[in-house]
């Protein structure tokens, strides 16, 4: 990045190095069980210890984008105050960061602290389906405890009444 002077005030401009720099949440949840969920948002539990110690997360809804990354081993996010590619205006630390955008989707959110690791869709879709779990009891679409997000996902996209393998006795 550089430092661009605007009528005393200080602007800092990415590069595109800076710009182009994606932050993405990349937890696989299709073999974490489901600890609990409503509607077109859930929680997973993830026990890979230490690789959950942390904190971070995406989340959009409408105009607004912010994201936030406290893991060990993480890129820190780029440094920017003002325009940035893809954002009508943005905010950005190395830890966090809040921007303003032409709205895309309603809302679409994912996040991550510690052993948790929370999604949000709306309208839902095949990463976060519509279901309703309660410490780790899933009711809809399928029925079980402690069932993996991929069958939950399966189950979802093959309709409610169709139930994983492994639970069908």
């Amino acid at each position: 990045f550089y430092l661009q002077l605007f009528s005393s005030r200080i602007v800092i401009v990415p590069t595109m190095t800076d710009a182009s720099k994606a932050t993405e949440i990349t937890i696989d949840t299709s073999d974490m069980p489901v600890f609990g969920g409503l509607c077109c948002c859930n929680q997973v539990l993830w026990l890979d210890f230490p690789a959950f110690v942390g904190c971070g997360g995406q989340n959009e809804c409408l105009c607004i984008k912010e994201e936030f990354c406290l893991r060990q081993g993480a890129d820190p996010l780029p440094i920017v105050l003002g325009a940035a590619e893809g954002f009508i205006c943005k905010l950005g630390l190395p830890c966090c960061s809040c921007a303003l955008k032409q709205p895309e989707i309603c809302l679409k959110a994912k996040a991550q602290c510690c052993c948790i690791v929370g999604n949000a869709a709306l309208p839902p879709d095949e990463d976060t389906p519509l279901m309703l779990a309660v410490y780790g009891l899933s009711c809809f679409p399928v029925v079980g405890c402690c069932v993996p997000m991929k069958d939950v996902r399966a189950g979802a996209a093959n309709g409610a009444s169709a139930a994983p393998a492994a639970n069908q006795s």
